[in-house]
């Protein structure tokens, strides 16, 4: 018998890379709520391949309503790999209540689900805007976190601080994630590498924020998805709660990127400068001295070779 992990957002970015790596030694239980935030026809082709392997089983969940969680009652998992999310930084200011329920409240329902279930490891997903307003350009895990630029990057935190009670209290090993900008094949429409490669092909101008000078540390995923696997195999010596960054440790700006995307794609392209939106942090830069010393994590792909890698996927989806 395999051992069972729950991944929640299977039908997501991460979550179904994920779960495509974790089915050849797992059986994996995916659920997802399928929302409407990006295309859904992207969401169900993720899903299409998913549902090719035999240890893969899918259910339709709303994590915010606890009673939606009784068809998982009767299972025993090894672990849980939560990464279902509202995401996007600027539409939380449009909707709030969306992100407080998928973001906080779901987590909640989680971690009362399998408080008591004798879990390896809750795994859930947090994000590099968790540092929110600091003035420091490469970021620690100890670092204090500051005033959150979004209600998006609120959730996080708050998320943060509930786990780490709960993991102290009902002792559940557990680990949050902090994830620097990841792309790749099958990445979603709102992220910057997807919407640059858009505008590029259909020939339409790129709009850069902050006249092209944001910095982000753009992460592969496929190194993502090696650093979540480590966390699942890794054992704290001290702590019921870690925190990792999972990044490069490296930094390009999207005048970088959209000037990498076109060189790859032969295409050229204008650019509209804008000013800097005030939910946008203006740099992302992860410390991976904690993640390399603890986790053994060692991102290899460098940003030219991930893009070449999306772009490949890219024209043929």
């Amino acid at each position: 018998m395999k051992k069972k992990i729950l991944i929640t957002g299977c039908a997501g970015f991460i979550g179904f890379h994920l779960s495509k790596r974790l089915l050849n030694k797992y059986d994996v239980v995916g659920i997802d709520k399928l929302t409407n935030y990006y295309s859904k026809k992207l969401k169900l082709d993720r899903l299409t391949e998913l549902l090719k392997y035999k240890n893969f089983k899918f259910f339709k969940i709303d994590l915010s309503k606890k009673k939606a969680l009784q068809p998982l009652k009767k299972k025993k998992f090894y672990a849980v790999i939560h990464l279902a999310a509202q995401p996007g930084v600027r539409n939380s200011i449009f909707k709030p209540l969306d992100y407080i329920n998928d973001n906080i409240i779901s987590q909640v329902n989680l971690l009362q689900e399998f408080k008591d279930k004798n879990l390896s490891k809750f795994i859930y997903a947090s994000s590099s805007s968790i540092y929110g307003s600091t003035k420091k350009n490469k970021f620690y895990e100890t670092d204090p976190l500051t005033r959150p630029l979004s209600l998006y990057s609120a959730t996080k935190q708050s998320i943060e601080q509930i786990t780490s009670y709960y993991s102290l209290y009902y002792k559940i090993p557990s680990v949050g994630l902090r994830f620097f900008t990841c792309y790749g094949p099958w990445g979603r429409p709102d992220l910057s590498v997807t919407k640059i490669t858009n505008d590029i092909l259909k020939n339409k101008k790129v709009i850069l924020l902050n006249n092209g000078k944001t910095k982000r540390d753009f992460t592969y995923i496929d190194d993502t998805i090696d650093g979540i696997i480590k966390s699942l195999n890794f054992q704290s010596k001290n702590s019921f709660h870690e925190i990792f960054n999972l990044g490069t440790g490296k930094t390009f700006s999207t005048l970088h990127l959209t000037n990498t995307i076109g060189k790859i794609l032969k295409k050229k392209f204008k650019i509209i400068f804008k000013d800097h939106h005030p939910t946008d942090m203006r740099i992302t830069q992860s410390s991976m001295t904690k993640s390399k010393k603890l986790l053994k994590y060692n991102p290899k792909i460098s940003l030219k070779e991930g893009i070449s890698r999306y772009i490949n996927w890219h024209l043929k989806y």
